[in-house]
């Protein structure tokens, strides 16, 4: 059966030429904002502006280009964007288990919740030109939590049995884990699409599901691939254990702001720190950052600090995968600061 979906895949891909393919000048407006605004990118406000000012000519008939030039400038800091960005054709096939993940009726802010505007918010998370996308135009949404690096089967099988020309969005968010493609029919009554792959999370895809869903319910749909994620979870815990990161007999794993406790521990308590080292697990997307302190009421007269924090926060909803892999009898407890969110209540009967 494998071989007969890769044999498939294979006629599906080469029965058409890849096409040039134009996006929505619309489109523009998000990855403009997300230049504007990434915190994990290093240019100043002028050089941002100068690379904008190269790309829009570019954006909406000459994509490769566009993309060559945003790789050039951005590839030493942002290594995750993607190689190929020519566009594909592909057939549907409308056929997958996939679970289908609607928008809630109603979103609820209790209490004092730091989004005060959900409308600026779900812009500022999928930008204003997307949104556009959904309010003027007949197109679709569609979230798929599943596998990015097949992201072309996960795309065929949630579209219709007729051909589509499959064209990647431009997104600085690609080095959180989320592929964005514009996709189109050669039916005018196949409406556009766009289309998000994310890693399988389950929480991320009902929170990205109802973010567009403040738009339109009724062009949004979520699907969720749990034979990936299942497969998923184990291959993050292997990673994880072969970092041998267990090993090291933290006394306190901390999760979440990792910089702020780095900055406490090397200005306030620099002179208490008899050794530091930084383990990096990139199937995890994380870093591990272990300092060694003086304490006088250890008996051994130190504790071991495990700093640990994913380099997005689209990685730390799944971290109920890969902590427990870091417990060990001796823990003595974790941590967790502010929006990093809280583990699940079952959690410490995984600890044995």
């Amino acid at each position: 059966m494998q071989n007969r979906w890769i044999s498939f895949f294979i006629i599906l891909f080469w029965a058409f030429p890849a096409l040039p393919g134009n996006l929505p000048e619309m489109l523009f407006e998000d990855l403009r904002h997300e230049i504007n605004e990434a915190d994990f990118i290093s240019l100043d406000q002028n050089k941002r502006q100068q690379l904008i000012d190269k790309l829009a000519p570019l954006f909406s008939t000459k994509t490769t280009e566009a993309y060559s030039e945003l790789q050039q400038e951005l590839n030493d800091e942002l290594p995750h964007l993607l190689k190929d960005y020519s566009a594909t054709r592909l057939v549907g096939l409308k056929n997958s288990t996939y679970t289908e993940v609607q928008p809630i009726d109603k979103i609820k802010l209790k209490g004092s919740h730091a989004i005060h505007d959900l409308k600026t918010y779900s812009q500022n998370r999928i930008g204003s030109g997307t949104a556009r996308f959904l309010n003027e135009t007949k197109g679709e949404v569609l979230i798929i939590a599943s596998n990015t690096s097949e992201a072309h089967q996960s795309i065929a099988r949630v579209l219709e049995s007729t051909s589509w020309t499959v064209l990647p969005i431009p997104s600085l968010y690609e080095h959180w884990g989320i592929q964005k493609y514009y996709v189109s029919s050669d039916l005018k009554s196949r409406p556009d699409k766009i289309i998000w792959m994310i890693p399988p999370s389950i929480q991320y895809l009902q929170h990205y599901v109802n973010t567009f869903g403040l738009y339109s319910k009724s062009k949004v749909r979520g699907y969720f691939d749990h034979h990936y994620a299942d497969q998923f979870n184990l291959n993050l815990v292997a990673a994880v254990k072969g970092s041998k990161a267990n090993d090291l007999k933290i006394d306190y794993l901390i999760f979440g702001y990792q910089k702020v406790w780095q900055q406490l521990l090397t200005s306030n308590l620099k002179n208490e720190i008899i050794e530091s080292r930084k383990i990096e697990i990139p199937e995890a997307n994380s870093t591990l950052h272990i300092y060694k302190v003086k304490s006088a009421k250890s008996l051994t007269g130190f504790v071991t600090l495990g700093l640990f924090s994913t380099h997005s926060t689209l990685w730390g909803e799944l971290i109920n995968s890969y902590i427990p892999t870091f417990f060990h009898p001796e823990l003595k407890g974790v941590v967790f600061m502010g929006s990093a969110g809280s583990l699940d209540p079952d959690i410490k009967d995984r600890k044995s």
